[in-house]
């Protein structure tokens, strides 16, 4: 079916060489971060990477909702950002 198609468009263009499919993959956007999402990273490198705290311990030591922290650490896992497992939350190991 794309055979018929790029010879139907080289005989309307009149083009002697062959058309070619150019597989171009969309631009990697950065991922822009959440202001929730880059407090929770920067408290954890202060705090060398690594803390076992609650969710309502965290969260009144960012000053931030429990809604909002609790979001902001399923988001980060999706990422890997981090890894938690129960109350210990870390910074993922990641190639650099």
């Amino acid at each position: 079916m794309l055979s018929a198609w790029e010879d139907g468009i080289k005989e309307s263009l009149g083009l002697s060489g062959g058309l070619h499919v150019v597989n171009k993959a969309a631009p990697r956007r950065k991922l822009k971060l959440a202001n929730s999402d880059s407090r929770l990273l920067q408290h954890l490198r202060q705090k060398d990477g690594n803390i076992i705290s609650t969710i309502r311990q965290l969260a009144t030591d960012l000053d931030m909702p429990q809604s909002t922290l609790s979001t902001s650490l399923k988001r980060l896992v999706e990422r890997g950002f981090i890894e938690r497992n129960g109350t210990d939350i870390a910074l993922a190991k990641r190639a650099v």
